[in-house]
């Protein structure tokens, strides 16, 4: 059995999130080890990108091209709640998506389309659960008509990222502190 994702809960540090060929396996701490001690039930399809919100959800890949949030009661893991975000809620539907944390909100990449950012109807504007185009990721890179492809999902911190664009290759993406964003061609 081999892992695309060993996911640590922030929510719960005494859980450790890991993908298999059935979905997603949790790991529990006891005296100081983790070991396996269920599956997730419901998601038995090959999870590549997870990632929790601050309200302890999961947000990973779905099987048809769409993202899946995974809500739990407690500690109850084997039982979650999970909604479909897919054409319905803003996403494309001809691609698979890859999940993202950009700074403090969520993005999803789906190559050559650009990225979508959630709301979740905490912010001023737009529809409540629902993904929007994300003005800080166009789909064309500025001053280019150039796409972004395939998003490197090893990052070297929450600031600095990498993806692999139609023309220019590989490009480093910064966001500075106030969310603002500066684009570097790597090659």
């Amino acid at each position: 059995e081999f892992s695309y994702v060993l996911f640590h809960s922030k929510k719960d540090p005494s859980v450790v999130f890991v993908n298999n060929s059935e979905g997603i396996a949790v790991f529990r701490k006891n005296k100081g080890e983790f070991k396996f001690s269920e599956q997730i039930k419901k998601i038995d399809h090959e999870v590549r990108y997870m990632y929790e919100d601050n309200e302890g959800a999961l947000w990973i890949n779905g099987n048809n091209n769409n993202v899946l949030k995974i809500e739990f009661n407690n500690s109850d893991y084997t039982h979650p709640t999970i909604s479909v975000y897919d054409s319905t809620k803003g996403l494309p539907s001809n691609s698979d998506p890859t999940i993202l944390k950009v700074s403090d909100h969520l993005s999803v990449l789906y190559p050559g389309q650009g990225y979508f950012r959630y709301s979740s109807g905490k912010s001023p504007v737009g529809k409540q659960n629902y993904f929007y185009p994300d003005p800080k990721f166009p789909n064309i890179m500025p001053g280019t008509k150039d796409s972004i492809w395939y998003y490197l999902a090893a990052q070297y911190n929450d600031t600095i990222r990498y993806a692999f664009t139609v023309q220019q290759g590989l490009v480093k993406i910064t966001t500075n502190k106030s969310g603002n964003s500066s684009i570097d061609l790597i090659s």
